[in-house]
């Protein structure tokens, strides 16, 4: 309500009265902290609320729908997350096969992934080489459904082809017998050098794709670092391992 705390201009409703009468869902319930659970274990029992320094006591009338990446019956027996509220919370149970359990749905959403990055770049991308598709297929997938967005939204980003190719995913995502290319230095003009050659297949796919950016915004530092989600320090670091350990070739800082 108005001045309950610093910054407390109106009064203002909270989810459970804006949804009164219809659905709310609450995401990842598995994060609440303890003193949290306890205040929604309240709610829930009593289907009364009271807004931040509020004192009147207002009924609801909400269908509860939540989600959890983590296990809550395990959560409860290692005491992260309070017995009741989790029996309150499992009347009905939905579990959701994880991306590497629909093998079969991984080219649709991929498919869909890529189409929508292609409306949000205005990339001309037709699609995926073969060995994209298959590390696709082969790979576990611990992030889920965010974890192969994210990859295929940055991988369009480093894309300057047809299709997208195998140097654009992140090193994990592909097997150590397909990451033993060859790799190429360019220097601050974006010529290229001589071939040069990192120790690990994992640094490899990783430095391929730096100077794949690095080119596409001409070299420049700061920018490149924002593509790849990393800081410029990180980026900096990085470009010096390298560097050091490259047989020839180099980047030139900028």
């Amino acid at each position: 309500i108005k001045g309950a705390f610093n910054g407390a201009l109106t009064d203002k409703e909270g989810h459970f009265e804006l949804a009164n009468g219809g659905t709310l869902f609450l995401d990842d319930v598995g994060n609440l902290s303890y003193e949290t659970q306890a205040s929604l274990l309240e709610v829930i029992k009593e289907r009364k609320f009271k807004r931040v320094g509020g004192t009147k006591e207002i009924p609801f009338d909400v269908r509860l729908v939540v989600a959890s990446h983590e296990n809550l019956q395990d959560a409860y027996k290692k005491g992260t997350f309070r017995e009741e509220l989790y029996h309150r919370f499992n009347e009905f149970s939905i579990n959701v096969p994880t991306l590497s359990q629909r093998k079969d749905d991984i080219p649709l959403f991929a498919g869909f992934f890529l189409q929508r990055t292609k409306a949000e770049t205005g990339k001309l991308i037709q699609g995926f080489d073969e060995e994209v598709m298959e590390c696709f297929l082969n790979y576990s997938w611990p992030g889920n459904l965010s974890e192969l967005r994210t990859v295929i939204h940055r991988a369009a980003l480093l894309t300057n082809y047809h299709k997208i190719s195998i140097h654009s995913l992140p090193h994990e995502i592909i097997p150590s017998q397909s990451s033993g290319m060859r790799l190429h230095a360019f220097d601050h003009t974006g010529i290229l050098k001589k071939d040069t050659r990192l120790n690990n297949s994992n640094d490899k796919a990783e430095y391929e794709i730096i100077l794949n950016v690095l080119r596409k915004v001409n070299f420049n530092k700061s920018k490149a670092a924002g593509l790849l989600n990393i800081d410029s320090k990180t980026l900096h670091n990085k470009i010096r391992t390298y560097r050091g350990n490259s047989r020839s070739g180099s980047i030139e800082h900028k």
